[in-house]
Protein backbone atom coordinates (compact mmCIF):
# COMPACT_ATOMS: atom_id res chain seq x y z
CA UNK A 1 0.00 0.00 0.00
CA UNK A 2 1.71 3.05 -0.94
CA UNK A 3 2.37 5.64 1.99
CA UNK A 4 -0.92 8.38 1.21
CA UNK A 5 -3.25 6.11 0.91
CA UNK A 6 -1.60 4.20 4.08
CA UNK A 7 -1.64 7.97 5.58
CA UNK A 8 -5.14 7.92 4.83
CA UNK A 9 -6.55 5.23 6.14
CA UNK A 10 -4.55 6.20 9.62
CA UNK A 11 -6.19 9.23 10.10
CA UNK A 12 -9.60 7.94 9.74
CA UNK A 13 -9.42 5.08 12.11
CA UNK A 14 -7.50 7.55 14.62
CA UNK A 15 -10.86 10.35 13.72
CA UNK A 16 -13.29 7.47 14.48
CA UNK A 17 -12.07 6.44 18.07
CA UNK A 18 -11.45 9.94 18.68
CA UNK A 19 -7.79 10.07 19.11
CA UNK A 20 -7.27 12.19 15.73
CA UNK A 21 -9.14 14.91 14.00
CA UNK A 22 -13.23 15.50 15.33
CA UNK A 23 -15.33 13.19 13.05
CA UNK A 24 -16.81 16.56 11.46
CA UNK A 25 -17.76 17.55 7.63
CA UNK A 26 -17.89 21.53 8.59
CA UNK A 27 -14.79 22.33 6.96
CA UNK A 28 -13.87 25.21 8.83
CA UNK A 29 -17.34 26.57 8.97
CA UNK A 30 -16.97 28.34 12.18
CA UNK A 31 -14.68 30.72 10.73
CA UNK A 32 -17.35 31.66 7.73
CA UNK A 33 -20.39 31.82 9.89
CA UNK A 34 -22.32 34.49 11.25
CA UNK A 35 -22.94 34.35 15.31
CA UNK A 36 -25.83 35.56 17.04
CA UNK A 37 -27.27 35.46 20.37
CA UNK A 38 -29.66 32.71 21.67
CA UNK A 39 -33.14 35.02 21.87
CA UNK A 40 -35.81 34.82 19.55
CA UNK A 41 -35.54 38.13 18.39
CA UNK A 42 -31.83 37.12 17.07
CA UNK A 43 -33.87 34.05 15.40
CA UNK A 44 -36.29 35.85 13.50
CA UNK A 45 -33.77 38.23 12.05
CA UNK A 46 -32.06 35.24 10.58
CA UNK A 47 -35.09 33.26 9.51
CA UNK A 48 -35.50 36.60 7.30
CA UNK A 49 -32.28 36.92 6.17
CA UNK A 50 -32.21 33.48 4.49
CA UNK A 51 -29.66 32.23 6.97
CA UNK A 52 -29.66 28.47 7.93
CA UNK A 53 -28.96 27.78 11.80
CA UNK A 54 -25.65 25.37 12.11
CA UNK A 55 -24.58 25.54 15.38
CA UNK A 56 -24.14 27.20 19.10
CA UNK A 57 -21.23 27.76 21.13
CA UNK A 58 -20.41 26.64 24.58
CA UNK A 59 -19.80 28.93 27.06
CA UNK A 60 -20.04 29.03 30.56
CA UNK A 61 -19.92 26.07 33.10
CA UNK A 62 -19.77 22.71 31.33
CA UNK A 63 -22.29 20.99 33.24
CA UNK A 64 -25.72 22.44 33.83
CA UNK A 65 -29.05 21.24 35.11
CA UNK A 66 -30.42 24.24 35.00
CA UNK A 67 -30.47 28.28 33.97
CA UNK A 68 -30.55 31.37 35.51
CA UNK A 69 -33.30 31.54 38.33
CA UNK A 70 -33.61 35.27 37.69
CA UNK A 71 -35.39 34.52 34.03
CA UNK A 72 -39.00 33.70 33.92
CA UNK A 73 -38.52 30.92 31.45
CA UNK A 74 -38.65 27.29 31.15
CA UNK A 75 -36.78 24.95 28.80
CA UNK A 76 -37.78 21.56 27.21
CA UNK A 77 -35.26 18.87 26.40
CA UNK A 78 -36.43 15.79 24.28
CA UNK A 79 -34.58 12.64 24.41
CA UNK A 80 -34.13 9.37 22.68
CA UNK A 81 -35.36 10.15 19.11
CA UNK A 82 -35.51 11.12 16.17
CA UNK A 83 -38.74 9.02 16.46
CA UNK A 84 -41.72 8.45 14.51
CA UNK A 85 -43.60 10.93 17.53
CA UNK A 86 -41.03 13.83 16.77
CA UNK A 87 -43.05 15.39 13.76
CA UNK A 88 -46.32 15.32 16.69
CA UNK A 89 -43.94 16.79 18.95
CA UNK A 90 -42.71 19.57 16.65
CA UNK A 91 -46.61 20.39 15.83
CA UNK A 92 -48.01 20.60 19.22
CA UNK A 93 -44.94 23.31 19.97
CA UNK A 94 -45.40 25.41 16.95
CA UNK A 95 -49.05 25.69 17.36
CA UNK A 96 -48.39 26.89 21.29
CA UNK A 97 -45.77 29.16 20.72
CA UNK A 98 -42.79 27.38 22.08
CA UNK A 99 -39.27 25.86 21.36
CA UNK A 100 -37.37 22.69 22.78
CA UNK A 101 -34.09 20.94 22.51
CA UNK A 102 -34.36 17.21 20.58
CA UNK A 103 -31.31 15.23 22.42
CA UNK A 104 -30.79 12.58 19.14
CA UNK A 105 -28.82 9.51 19.47
CA UNK A 106 -26.93 8.98 16.78
CA UNK A 107 -28.03 5.42 15.66
CA UNK A 108 -31.35 6.64 14.97
CA UNK A 109 -30.26 10.01 12.99
CA UNK A 110 -29.62 8.09 9.14
CA UNK A 111 -32.84 8.48 7.54
CA UNK A 112 -34.47 11.12 9.43
CA UNK A 113 -32.91 13.84 7.75
CA UNK A 114 -36.37 15.47 6.60
CA UNK A 115 -37.29 15.56 10.25
CA UNK A 116 -34.12 16.73 12.05
CA UNK A 117 -34.25 19.80 8.73
CA UNK A 118 -37.94 20.81 10.42
CA UNK A 119 -36.77 20.65 13.76
CA UNK A 120 -33.94 23.64 13.04
CA UNK A 121 -36.06 25.25 10.81
CA UNK A 122 -38.93 26.02 13.20
CA UNK A 123 -36.02 27.44 15.27
CA UNK A 124 -35.92 24.58 17.99
CA UNK A 125 -32.05 22.65 18.12
CA UNK A 126 -30.52 19.19 18.67
CA UNK A 127 -28.39 18.22 20.51
CA UNK A 128 -26.01 15.03 21.15
CA UNK A 129 -27.78 11.94 23.64
CA UNK A 130 -24.51 9.50 22.38
CA UNK A 131 -24.41 7.37 19.80
CA UNK A 132 -26.34 3.57 21.14
CA UNK A 133 -28.05 5.02 24.47
CA UNK A 134 -25.36 3.59 26.53
CA UNK A 135 -24.29 4.47 30.00
CA UNK A 136 -20.60 6.41 29.47
CA UNK A 137 -20.57 7.95 33.26
CA UNK A 138 -16.75 6.03 32.80
CA UNK A 139 -15.94 8.60 29.97
CA UNK A 140 -12.64 7.92 28.26
CA UNK A 141 -12.21 6.21 24.78
CA UNK A 142 -15.48 4.65 24.85
CA UNK A 143 -17.12 8.21 25.67
CA UNK A 144 -15.18 10.09 23.36
CA UNK A 145 -15.98 7.95 20.42
CA UNK A 146 -19.51 7.93 21.07
CA UNK A 147 -19.53 11.64 21.74
CA UNK A 148 -17.66 12.21 19.00
CA UNK A 149 -19.81 9.80 16.18
CA UNK A 150 -23.03 11.10 17.34
CA UNK A 151 -22.15 14.61 16.32
CA UNK A 152 -20.68 13.55 13.08
CA UNK A 153 -23.64 11.93 12.13
CA UNK A 154 -26.29 14.87 13.10
CA UNK A 155 -23.83 17.03 11.24
CA UNK A 156 -23.89 14.77 8.22
CA UNK A 157 -27.45 14.90 8.34
CA UNK A 158 -28.24 18.29 8.67
CA UNK A 159 -25.32 20.39 8.86
CA UNK A 160 -25.24 21.83 11.81
CA UNK A 161 -23.16 21.33 15.25
CA UNK A 162 -24.33 20.36 18.67
CA UNK A 163 -22.84 22.58 21.42
CA UNK A 164 -25.23 20.80 23.98
CA UNK A 165 -25.04 16.79 25.57
CA UNK A 166 -27.55 15.01 27.34
CA UNK A 167 -25.63 11.85 28.93
CA UNK A 168 -28.10 8.45 28.76
CA UNK A 169 -29.67 7.91 31.88
CA UNK A 170 -28.46 10.97 33.11
CA UNK A 171 -25.24 9.66 34.55
CA UNK A 172 -22.01 11.99 34.74
CA UNK A 173 -19.10 12.21 35.68
CA UNK A 174 -16.03 14.43 35.67
CA UNK A 175 -14.21 12.88 33.05
CA UNK A 176 -17.54 12.89 30.66
CA UNK A 177 -18.18 16.19 31.38
CA UNK A 178 -14.40 17.32 30.02
CA UNK A 179 -14.64 14.98 27.20
CA UNK A 180 -18.34 16.39 26.09
CA UNK A 181 -16.16 20.27 26.56
CA UNK A 182 -13.56 18.80 24.56
CA UNK A 183 -16.42 17.84 21.52
CA UNK A 184 -17.36 21.75 21.55
CA UNK A 185 -20.68 20.77 24.05
CA UNK A 186 -21.48 21.60 27.19
CA UNK A 187 -23.37 18.55 29.54
CA UNK A 188 -27.30 19.06 30.23
CA UNK A 189 -29.43 17.60 32.57
CA UNK A 190 -32.56 18.38 34.43
CA UNK A 191 -33.78 19.75 37.69
CA UNK A 192 -37.67 18.63 36.49
CA UNK A 193 -38.32 15.06 35.77
CA UNK A 194 -42.60 14.24 34.80
CA UNK A 195 -41.59 10.29 34.31
CA UNK A 196 -43.19 10.59 30.90
CA UNK A 197 -41.59 7.08 30.46
CA UNK A 198 -43.77 5.16 32.56
CA UNK A 199 -46.36 3.63 32.06
CA UNK A 200 -48.73 4.25 34.98
CA UNK A 201 -48.27 7.95 34.55
CA UNK A 202 -51.38 9.58 32.62
CA UNK A 203 -50.82 12.53 30.70
CA UNK A 204 -52.68 14.82 33.16
CA UNK A 205 -50.42 14.05 35.93
CA UNK A 206 -47.01 14.60 33.57
CA UNK A 207 -48.59 17.99 32.70
CA UNK A 208 -48.97 18.67 36.30
CA UNK A 209 -45.82 17.28 37.48
CA UNK A 210 -44.00 20.17 35.72
CA UNK A 211 -46.28 22.89 36.18
CA UNK A 212 -46.20 22.24 40.09
CA UNK A 213 -41.95 21.48 40.27
CA UNK A 214 -40.68 23.82 37.69
CA UNK A 215 -38.79 27.37 38.97
CA UNK A 216 -37.19 29.83 36.58
CA UNK A 217 -35.14 28.93 34.82
CA UNK A 218 -35.65 25.07 35.06
CA UNK A 219 -35.21 22.38 32.27
CA UNK A 220 -37.85 20.05 32.24
CA UNK A 221 -36.84 16.26 30.55
CA UNK A 222 -39.32 14.64 28.00
CA UNK A 223 -38.87 12.10 25.79
CA UNK A 224 -39.87 11.94 21.82
CA UNK A 225 -38.51 8.31 21.51
CA UNK A 226 -37.59 5.02 23.03
CA UNK A 227 -41.01 3.52 23.59
CA UNK A 228 -44.62 4.22 23.27
CA UNK A 229 -44.76 8.41 23.57
CA UNK A 230 -48.54 8.93 22.59
CA UNK A 231 -49.11 10.01 26.52
CA UNK A 232 -46.55 12.85 26.59
CA UNK A 233 -48.03 13.93 22.81
CA UNK A 234 -51.46 14.04 24.68
CA UNK A 235 -49.72 15.69 27.78
CA UNK A 236 -47.63 17.94 25.66
CA UNK A 237 -50.01 20.58 24.84
CA UNK A 238 -51.37 20.56 28.05
CA UNK A 239 -48.28 21.23 29.93
CA UNK A 240 -47.60 24.16 28.08
CA UNK A 241 -50.18 25.91 28.59
CA UNK A 242 -49.94 25.54 32.08
CA UNK A 243 -46.26 26.76 32.06
CA UNK A 244 -48.01 29.85 29.82
CA UNK A 245 -50.50 30.37 32.70
CA UNK A 246 -48.10 30.79 35.17
CA UNK A 247 -46.41 33.28 32.40
CA UNK A 248 -42.97 31.07 31.62
CA UNK A 249 -41.68 31.72 28.24
CA UNK A 250 -41.23 27.81 26.99
CA UNK A 251 -37.82 27.57 25.28
CA UNK A 252 -34.49 25.63 23.81
CA UNK A 253 -32.22 24.77 26.43
CA UNK A 254 -29.47 26.90 24.22
CA UNK A 255 -32.09 29.64 24.77
CA UNK A 256 -32.38 29.07 28.52
CA UNK A 257 -28.31 29.03 28.76
CA UNK A 258 -27.82 32.21 27.07
CA UNK A 259 -25.66 29.83 24.65
CA UNK A 260 -24.50 32.21 21.51
CA UNK A 261 -26.32 30.40 17.82
CA UNK A 262 -24.44 29.94 14.65
CA UNK A 263 -25.92 30.98 11.41
CA UNK A 264 -24.86 30.75 7.70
Amino acid sequence: MRAPALLTLSLAFLALVGWGPALTASGGSHSHAASAGGGSADRVAAVRAGRGLIGCRPSGASYRRFGSRRRHMVALGFDDGPSRYTRRMLAILRANHAHATFFEIGRLVPGHRAIMWRILRAGDTIGNHSLTHANLAGGGAFARFQLRKTSFLIHHETGFEPCLFRPPYGAVSAGLVREARAAGMVTVNWDVDPRDYAASENPRYIAGAVSKNVRNGSIVVLHDGGGDRRRTVRALALLIHRLHRHHYRVVSVDELLGLQRRYA
